[in-house]
């Protein structure tokens, strides 16, 4: 925040996608009088699949997270567990599983915990600014997690 002060911002708009969104949400949390306002793009206020599970069991699945910190598990990971339920067409996961070679590992797996451990919902009341969750909805996907 000291930031916005030195440079002299004014209530910016902060935008974040993905796993940028949920810090977001959690700085209009935390600093909405400094804000214009959030958009989260893909970002929520708790992990997908997270928003019944108690916090000790998400803490387990974060910790398991960190450990694919080698470059190799990370793409393994990507491929495995995370581009499955955000690609429609399988062929794509493996291009874009190749292109998250590029990706800092460690870092990645810190924000995949952070993100996976936090729930904002009940300091959502705090994020006194305007606040646009975008987010894709494809009915496919929710009927494949629950077949």
């Amino acid at each position: 925040m000291d930031d916005l002060q030195t440079h002299r911002i004014t209530k910016p708009v902060v935008i974040g996608h993905s796993l940028g969104g949920t810090p977001a949400i959690d700085l209009a949390t935390q600093h909405a009088e400094l804000l214009g306002g959030v958009v989260a793009i893909n970002g929520l206020p708790i992990y997908p699949t997270n928003e019944n599970m108690p916090p000790d069991q998400r803490a387990a699945r974060a910790t398991w997270w960190k450990s694919v910190a080698l470059p190799d598990q990370f793409v393994a990971f990507v491929r495995a567990y995370i581009l499955p339920s955000l690609v429609t067409a399988p062929a794509d996961v493996t291009a874009i599983a190749d292109a998250s070679r590029g990706t800092n590992p460690v870092t990645a797996a810190q924000r995949f915990f952070e993100d996976s451990t936090i729930d904002l919902r009940p300091v959502l009341k705090n994020a006194n600014v305007p606040l646009l969750e975008i987010g894709p909805y494809d009915r496919s996907l929710d009927e494949r997690l629950t077949l």
